[in-house]
C-alpha cells in the first residue's frame, strides 16, 4: 500500500543517519561545555565574560532539550 517511498529496506538507513547526526551533535555539545567551563575558570572576575558564558550555556541546554 502507499507509494513505498519509506519501504522497510530504507528504514535502517534513516536510523543510521539520525544516530550519526545525534552523535555528532552530542560531541559538539560536549566540546562547547568544556570550552565554556575553561573560559569561566580562566577569568572568574570578568562579569561581561561570565554573562556571555552563562547565556551560551543556557542556549546550549535549550538545544539539548530540543534534540
Amino acid at each position: 500500500m502507499g507509494s513505498g517511498i519509506l519501504a522497510n529496506k530504507n528504514i535502517p538507513i534513516i536510523y543510521q543517519v539520525i544516530n550519526y547526526a545525534l552523535g555528532i551533535a552530542s560531541l559538539v555539545i560536549l566540546v562547547i561545555i568544556i570550552i565554556q567551563t575553561v573560559k569561566l575558570l580562566m577569568k572568574p572576575d570578568d562579569e561581561a565574560q561570565i554573562k556571555s558564558i552563562k547565556s551560551s550555556l543556557l542556549y546550549m541546554f535549550i538545544g539539548i532539550l530540543v534534540l
